[in-house]
């Protein structure tokens, strides 16, 4: 047996919760100050469902190539081309056949396009591509061409007058030397 005041406890407790629940179902109810017509405002979204941040990359650089290509042929179904290497001056003969996709060199892959003569170079740094190589001109010679004579037959060439050279003082400050007694 409880007694009347573990009773009369109990049912104000009850009281009290019922209160508050009737209050906490109240106060989700649309607020009197709201703009009419607005929707409510979105459920707060906790830190673990919040959606995973955007990967950000790097743009990639457009360089040009550090190579060139300097010649290609063809022979027995087999392409051949010369890369020569600005920096380094150094150069290699690649074999392209036309099944393969690329052809691995130094790190980098080189695709050769048999059509245009030129090649892809495809860089092992995602975060830099190069410009396609084309088909190096050949240098053209500057200055007069190589005309071997005999030495006999060449003239000796005249020499210019050499205008005489005139003394004139120093410029500057003069200091006398020691005068002597």
């Amino acid at each position: 047996m409880t007694s009347f005041w573990a009773k009369s406890i109990r049912a104000a407790f009850c009281y009290l919760l019922l209160l508050w629940g009737t209050g906490f179902l109240v106060a989700q109810k649309a607020s009197p100050f709201a703009i009419p017509g607005r929707p409510p405002p979105p459920p707060k979204i906790l830190p673990s469902q919040l959606p995973p941040p955007k990967k950000i990359t790097p743009p990639v650089k457009k360089l040009p190539s550090p190579y060139d290509l300097r010649g290609c042929y063809q022979f027995e179904g087999k392409w051949y081309f010369a890369l020569y290497h600005k920096t380094t001056r150094e150069s290699a003969w690649l074999s392209w056949e036309q099944n393969s996709t690329g052809v691995t060199h130094a790190g980098d892959v080189f695709v050769f396009d048999p059509e245009n003569y030129k090649v892809t170079h495809e860089s092992s740094n995602p975060q830099v591509a190069y410009e396609s190589i084309d088909l190096a001109e050949a240098s053209k010679a500057s200055g007069a061409a190589f005309n071997p004579t005999s030495p006999s037959a060449a003239k000796p060439a005249k020499k210019a007058p050499v205008p005489p050279v005139r003394k004139a003082p120093p410029r500057g400050l003069v200091v006398p030397g020691p005068k002597r007694k």
